[in-house]
């Protein structure tokens, strides 16, 4: 199988074989998308891509990313997953993780 890229007229890659991209007036990439998922970014304020916010499949499954200091843990229709911990939480410690982030 043979590679495919499609550019815009600012040179932004909007598809590379079975992957889509769209980008916000900025010009900073905001979703890929394949005909499995959907991936969308979240931009800080200085523009430099700093975190995946949700991934959605075909099928209609989403994950929401949730960050503190780097990634805290995953929300899909299974609970809350802690990437750190390698197992799923309680919601309450995520809640009071962002009530009192000093705790």
């Amino acid at each position: 199988m043979m590679a495919s890229f499609q550019y815009d007229f600012a040179n932004r890659l909007t598809s590379a074989t079975g992957t889509t991209y769209q980008y916000d007036n900025g010009g900073n990439r905001i979703q890929s998308q394949t005909s499995e998922q959907t991936l969308i970014y979240l931009y800080d304020t200085i523009g430099s891509m700093s975190r995946m916010l949700m991934s959605k499949t075909q099928d209609g499954a989403i994950t929401k990313y949730i960050y503190g200091n780097g990634l805290i843990a995953q929300e899909n229709s299974s609970g809350y997953y802690s990437p750190q911990l390698k197992r799923f939480i309680n919601a309450d410690i995520v809640v009071e993780a962002f009530k009192n982030p000093l705790a």
